[in-house]
C-alpha cells in the first residue's frame, strides 16, 4: 500500500504537472489522487483535446491539462507510483517550480569557495575577472 500521509519537518514545495488523460471526465479522479497525498492545488489550466504525432497507448489523441500544486517532497514518489497505476493517465511529467538554488562563489580575498543561495530571477554575482573581461569586450 502507498503511504498517503507524512510527518515532515520539511516545507511543502511547488510542482507543475502536465498530464495526458484518456477522457475529460478522468480529470476529477486525477485531482482526487493528488489530494490523497495532501497536495494543495494552486493553479489549474484549461483542459483541451490534443492530437498525438504518433499513437500513445493505442490512442491518437488525449486531453491535456497543466496544474501547479504544493506537496511535501517525500510524497512525489508516492504520487508517481499512484499515477502510473491509473490506466486513464496516458503520460505525465512533474517538474519542480523554481525556488532558491545554490551557486558556487569564490571569495578571492580568503581563497575560499562557498555556497550562496540565489533566486532564479537574479544573476549570480559577477567576479572581478568577469567584470574586467566584460569591460574589455565593451571597449572593442
Amino acid at each position: 500500500m502507498i503511504e498517503t500521509t507524512v510527518n515532515s519537518s520539511e516545507k511543502k514545495r511547488k510542482y507543475r504537472i502536465s498530464v495526458f488523460l484518456r477522457q475529460e471526465s478522468d480529470f476529477e479522479v486525477f485531482l482526487t489522487q493528488l489530494k490523497k497525498f495532501e497536495a494543495v492545488i494552486l493553479e489549474t489550466g484549461n483542459i483541451f483535446e490534443t492530437k498525438f504525432a504518433y499513437p500513445v497507448a493505442k490512442q491518437n489523441s488525449a486531453y491535456l491539462v497543466h496544474l501547479v500544486f504544493e506537496v511535501y517532497p517525500e510524497q512525489i514518489q508516492n504520487i508517481q507510483k499512484e499515477l502510473f497505476l491509473n490506466q486513464n493517465i496516458l503520460r505525465f511529467l512533474i517538474t519542480v517550480l523554481p525556488g532558491l538554488y545554490k551557486v558556487k562563489v569564490e571569495n578571492q580575498t580568503e581563497n575560499k569557495v562557498f555556497d550562496e543561495l540565489v533566486m532564479p530571477e537574479e544573476k549570480p554575482k559577477e567576479t572581478e575577472i568577469e567584470k574586467l573581461l566584460n569591460e574589455e569586450i565593451d571597449k572593442n
